[in-house]
C-alpha cells in the first residue's frame, strides 16, 4: 500500500496489523490529530490496530483516555510504514539533521529519525508531469529548443499584455509561480522588488494567490511600479504563459520538500533563481557558462540580499549576446526533459515495491 501525507496516516497501521507492507510518502511535514473516540465514531475501528499508532498524549494508557487522547496522523504513518520517503533526498537529510525546528512537529521529526536510523527512510525526487511541455501547450505559442529565442519573445509580449506589464521583449522578466506565503519567501522578494525594477530594468510577475496581507502589499507595490510589477491570481493558462514568456522563475524558499517550478521552468527555457534547500538543492545546479553546465542561479542564506545577488547574476546572463544565450537555453531544455522525468521517479518507487515482494 502506498500512502501520502497525514490524510492517509491511519492506513499503514491498519495494513501492518494485516501483514501488508506499506510505504508512506511525505510531501509536507504537517500533521493533524484526533481522538480514538472521534475516529471510532466515523466508522473506523482503531482498536484493531492501536498498537501501531503514534499517540500524542497517553501512549501506554489509551484505553483509559479514549476520549481525550490524540492520534498523531503523520507520526503514525511514519511509525507504522515499512518504508518512509520524502520527495527529495536533501529534505530528508535536513529533517534528520534537525533543521526547521519551529516548523516540523517534534513527533514527526522523532519518527523520521527512528526510521532513518533503521535504514528505512529514503529521499525520492519528484518530477513534473510529462504534459508540462512547451511543444504541447494550448495556452502559448508552442516551441522547442530550436526556436526558443523567437517564441519566448512572442510569448513574453503576450504575457506582459495579460499581466498589465510594459510590453518590452528585451526586459528580463522574473516569474513568481508559487503561493504567496511565508514558506516560499515572498518577504525577501518584496524587500528588493522596487530596487530590482528601478535600478536594473527587471519586471516581476506574480501569478499566485496567498496570504491576504502579502497579496495587498504586492498589489500596492504594483500600482507604484509604472507597469513593471504585477500580481494576478493563479490561473492555469496564465501560469503556463508565464513559464513560456518569462526569463526566470523565482524560488527563494525557506524550506522546500521538493518543488516543481524549478524543474518545469527549464523545459521552457526559463531558468530558476533558487535558494539551496530541500528539493531545490537537489535540482538546481549553478549555471556555469564557461563549462556549459548547470541550469540556474542559486544562493544559500535566507535573506533579501542573497536573493538580490542571485537575481543580479540572472540579469547578467540575460545581457549576454543573443546567440550565446540561445546555445545555453537549447542545452538546458534538452537536458531538463531527461533529468527531471516521471519515469526516473517511477523506477525508484518500483524498486521499493519489488523489495516488499522479496
Amino acid at each position: 500500500v502506498h500512502c501520502n501525507d497525514w490524510m492517509t496516516g491511519l492506513v499503514p497501521a491498519a495494513a501492518r496489523e494485516k501483514g501488508i507492507k506499506s510505504i508512506f510518502t511525505l510531501h509536507n511535514v504537517f500533521t493533524e490529530y484526533d481522538s480514538p473516540a472521534s475516529v471510532d465514531r466515523m466508522g473506523i475501528d482503531v482498536r484493531r490496530f492501536m498498537a501501531h499508532l503514534f499517540m500524542a498524549d497517553y501512549p501506554d494508557a489509551w484505553r483509559d483516555n479514549w476520549n481525550n487522547n490524540r492520534i498523531d496522523f503523520t507520526a503514525s504513518g511514519i511509525h507504522a510504514a515499512d518504508i518512509v520517503n520524502t520527495v527529495s533526498p536533501t529534505f530528508l537529510y535536513e529533517l534528520v539533521r534537525g533543521e526547521f525546528g519551529a516548523i516540523v512537529p517534534p513527533s514527526v521529526r522523532a519518527a523520521i529519525r527512528t526510521k532513518d536510523d533503521n535504514g528505512r527512510a529514503l529521499g525520492i525526487l519528484n518530477a513534473p508531469s510529462d504534459t508540462v511541455d512547451p511543444r504541447l501547450s494550448k495556452h502559448i505559442a508552442s516551441y522547442d529548443e530550436t526556436d526558443v529565442m523567437e517564441k519566448k519573445a512572442e510569448n513574453k509580449i503576450a504575457f506582459q499584455e495579460r499581466m498589465g506589464l510594459r510590453q518590452d521583449a528585451q526586459a528580463p522578466v522574473f516569474l513568481w509561480p508559487s503561493r504567496i506565503y511565508d514558506q516560499k519567501g515572498p518577504d525577501l522578494l518584496f524587500a528588493i522588488a522596487k530596487r530590482m525594477v528601478d535600478m536594473h530594468g527587471a519586471q516581476i510577475a506574480l501569478v499566485a494567490n496567498g496570504e491576504p496581507d502579502m497579496e495587498r502589499k504586492f498589489q500596492k507595490l504594483a500600482l507604484q511600479s509604472n507597469g513593471r510589477i504585477s500580481q494576478r491570481y493563479f490561473r492555469e493558462d496564465l501560469s503556463e504563459l508565464g513559464k513560456a514568456g518569462s526569463d526566470f522563475v523565482l524560488m527563494p524558499s525557506l524550506y522546500e520538500p521538493c518543488g516543481l517550478p524549478q524543474m518545469e521552468g527549464p523545459r521552457y527555457g526559463t531558468l530558476p533563481v533558487a535558494r539551496l534547500t530541500g528539493g531545490l538543492q537537489d535540482t538546481v545546479m549553478p549555471l556555469d557558462i564557461e563549462h556549459d553546465t548547470g541550469i540556474g542561479f542559486t544562493f544559500e542564506e535566507f535573506t533579501a540580499e542573497a536573493l538580490e545577488g542571485a537575481m543580479l547574476r540572472a540579469i547578467e546572463f540575460h545581457r549576454l549576446p543573443h546567440e550565446q544565450r540561445r546555445k545555453t537555453l537549447e542545452r538546458i531544455m534538452r537536458e531538463s526533459f531527461d533529468r527531471f522525468s516521471l519515469a526516473n521517479t517511477a523506477k525508484q518507487y518500483i524498486r521499493v515495491y519489488e523489495s516488499f515482494l522479496e
